[in-house]
């Protein structure tokens, strides 16, 4: 398994990779196949897999998904807060509609909404957003000096009375896919 996972990475050299975080789900399939993508990309950089030119280190940046809930004591002990969100609000209603069309994971219909709601609607509760998907680093974010934040800039000259406004319940409104 890892030098077919090796064999893809150094085909792709992709940017970014999303993948679960190793630390949660222990002795699911996650953390296993997890662990191995984490192996399988020192060794996609060998001679052996790496056929094409590369022009630097790939991934640059892996993100681990931020797990919410949990499976039983063993998970609840990870860390679940991201340090990355994504505003999904524009496009929530396609991830419903997709989360429809995974029957084997079992989220289709009226779960599928309440999925959204719960996980990606308390992700984005905390930064004024309606839905928000979140994401851990392995790497931190180096700078040459402290960033300030844009998202933050613009919300702080956003009223209250506003920032709640955006902050209706959407899933409803979406369409379920048949």
């Amino acid at each position: 398994m890892l030098e077919a996972i090796a064999g893809q990475l150094a085909e792709v050299q992709p940017h970014l990779l999303i993948i679960h975080n190793p630390t949660e789900e222990l002795g699911f399939g996650y953390t296993d196949s997890t662990q191995a993508v984490l192996k399988a990309v020192g060794l996609a950089h060998t001679p052996r897999f790496l056929q094409k030119k590369k022009d630097g280190a790939f991934p640059v940046q892996i993100f681990f998904l931020a797990m919410y809930g949990h499976t039983n004591q063993l998970t609840s002990d990870g860390i679940r807060h991201g340090n990355v969100l994504v505003d999904i609000t524009p496009v929530m209603d396609r991830k419903v509609q997709a989360m429809d069309c995974l029957k084997s994971q079992f989220y289709t219909g009226d779960l599928a909404r309440k999925c959204v709601e719960i996980t990606n609607g308390r992700m984005g509760l905390h930064a004024s957003i309606p839905y928000a998907e979140s994401f851990q680093t392995l790497h931190p974010d180096v700078y040459s000096h402290l960033p300030a934040n844009e998202f933050l800039m613009s919300r702080s000259r956003t009223s209250r009375s506003e920032l709640a406004k955006e902050m209706k319940v959407k899933v409803n409104e979406v369409p379920v896919l048949e």
